[in-house]
């Protein structure tokens, strides 16, 4: 539903990203793990989420390591973080959840029609923990289709 709203599966993604995480600052490759995007698609949602004012960009040097030896160049590196003082964050953050709360209607009524259920658990990636072994666990006669 966000995808057709807002025209771009990654800028959803991004958002999404950042609303759930909204204190945390990533790096672009960081990002485009976490949400499974190629990178030229992720650097150019976050110019745009950043012309926006959106997310911020954060510079971070590192330092020039070695002794008298060796010396390096300090390196600017560029993390991204939402914005949480933007006019569009409390909007966005709402919009999101909303669309949120329709998924999981959607979802509750696919699992009532699945079958006569006693017992559902939901862990894993429901409940923030990414790579749990479990993320649903339902207990009676279900459709496993």
């Amino acid at each position: 539903m966000l995808e057709q709203l807002f025209g771009s599966k990654t800028r959803v993604r991004l958002l999404r990203l950042f609303l759930n995480n909204n204190k945390s600052t990533y790096f672009v490759r960081e990002l485009t793990r976490k949400i499974g995007a190629q990178i030229n698609a992720v650097r150019n949602e976050l110019d745009n989420l950043a012309a926006m004012g959106i997310v911020t960009v954060v510079e971070e040097t590192s330092g020039a390591a070695g002794g008298a030896k060796v010396k390096r160049k300090a390196r600017q590196k560029k993390f991204y973080k939402l914005n949480t003082e933007s006019l569009l964050y409390p909007e966005l953050r709402a919009l999101f959840m909303k669309s949120r709360v329709l998924l999981e209607k959607d979802f509750v009524k696919k699992i009532a029609e699945a079958g006569s259920v006693s017992y559902l658990a939901l862990t894993g990636m429901f409940v923030g923990t990414e790579g749990g072994p479990t993320d649903l666990f339902i207990v009676g006669r279900v459709n496993r289709d």
